[in-house]
């Protein structure tokens, strides 16, 4: 059994649902944002709890969730054009949308052999999206033609990152990959061996790139810090502790002020030396995810299903949210909320300062994708194959 769904079965036989900061009280069924997908949405949408921060204004099914592969879900978030009018994302029977970010409306379909369930890119106009099956695309944003495509040799489910004309992307059997953004060329690669006798966790490590240093962590629990013209290694160090059962870089690099940010599944967050990789501080939870930064809190979810808020200057902790069970995605910044997307209740909305649940909008099928928020826009995608565009209070 994958060790994050050992986790969540443990949890779901021996947890109780908690959903509140700190001294969490019982949620009760009409407190819930429960709209089936199959229905039309109500007028009233979002109104069912106190506080309505998210309000749905339309919403595409992208496929029948029969189609899709048992136990599969999206962990990634779809990509909004650079002037926010347009959203983009893929399936699982092979088809990629562009959808008009005001109305819904399908402005193209473009199918494939392939299946998404990663994050895609939009930049440059141009989309980039990876595929379980291995190859990386490159779609026109106007009309969805495939202006280029690289296979590699493995799943590609995280993110790709631009930095100036080269892309990068991790594949889940530990290699990060280089390559030219407007023809796809290949530049370089760096590869570490799988973990074998460790269980290893679902996710990679989005890149991070900074002054021509690219930032990236591995299943075996290093990290490496590679130059971003030719990648050759400039440093690498170990930060799962020594002996531990699970090992996992997949948090992707945060760069606060002159100290880079790092998760690992077993050793929690480390705050590292940029040359170095040496640690300067730690704070100790088990399978952090990818860290989010709004002046001097970082926000991250963890395997307990908790949603917490660390201050940077001392990694003194803030706040915690327990939303019990099921998986949690890491938050999203959105205006003074965080949006946290939960296998077992869907679309979570915390108060940034307090962690008090304000909202839950759960069409009943759970997701495992952070939504996307640009403005006061948010489009979400749920295990449904249903994709939400939403629009944040205020």
């Amino acid at each position: 059994m994958h060790p994050k769904f050992f986790f969540l079965f443990v949890l779901l036989i021996a947890g109780t649902l908690h959903l509140s900061a700190c001294s969490p009280s019982s949620l009760h069924k009409r407190d819930l944002f429960l709209q089936p997908e199959a229905e039309t949405l109500p007028e009233n949408a979002g109104r069912l709890m106190q506080h309505e921060v998210l309000s749905v204004r339309w919403r595409v099914k992208l496929m029948e969730v029969d189609a899709r592969p048992v136990d599969q879900h999206h962990h990634g978030a779809p990509a909004v054009s650079q002037d926010g009018l347009r959203v983009f994302v893929g399936s699982y029977d092979g088809a990629f949308y562009a959808i008009d970010s005001n109305t819904g409306k399908v402005l193209w379909r473009r199918l494939t052999k392939a299946k998404f369930a990663g994050s895609s890119l939009a930049a440059d106009g141009l989309v980039f999206a990876g595929a379980t099956s291995g190859e990386m695309f490159a779609f026109r944003e106007s009309d969805g033609q495939i202006m280029w495509t690289h296979r590699s040799q493995a799943a590609v489910e995280g993110k790709p990152v631009l930095a100036g004309d080269r892309l990068l992307f991790m594949t889940n059997t530990n290699q990060i990959i280089c390559l030219d953004a407007q023809t796809g060329e290949w530049r370089w690669s760096y590869k570490r061996d799988v973990p074998t006798g460790r269980f290893q966790v679902q996710g990679v490590c989005d890149p991070l790139v900074h002054d021509d240093q690219v930032y990236v962590g591995f299943s075996d629990g290093f990290a490496a810090r590679l130059n971003l013209q030719d990648g050759s290694v400039q440093a690498v160090r170990r930060l799962s502790k020594s002996g531990a059962r699970f090992t996992d870089v997949d948090g992707s690099p945060l760069m606060v002020g002159d100290t880079v940010v790092m998760t690992e599944f077993s050793s929690g967050i480390l705050a590292l030396d940029p040359q170095s990789l040496e640690e300067r501080w730690s704070h100790e939870v088990e399978g952090a995810s990818r860290l989010v930064r709004n002046g001097d809190l970082l926000f991250y979810s963890s395997s307990q299903s908790n949603v917490e808020a660390l201050r940077v200057k001392d990694a003194e902790l803030q706040w915690r949210f327990k939303a019990g069970k099921g998986s949690l995605s890491h938050p999203v910044l959105a205006g003074n909320w965080l949006l946290v997307s939960s296998g077992e209740h869907s679309l979570l909305v915390l108060d940034q300062a307090t962690g008090k649940l304000l909202q839950i909008f759960n069409p009943g099928k759970g997701s495992g994708s952070p939504p996307a928020v640009v403005g006061q826009k948010v489009f979400w995608l749920s295990n449904g194959q249903v994709l939400y565009g939403m629009r944040l209070a205020g």
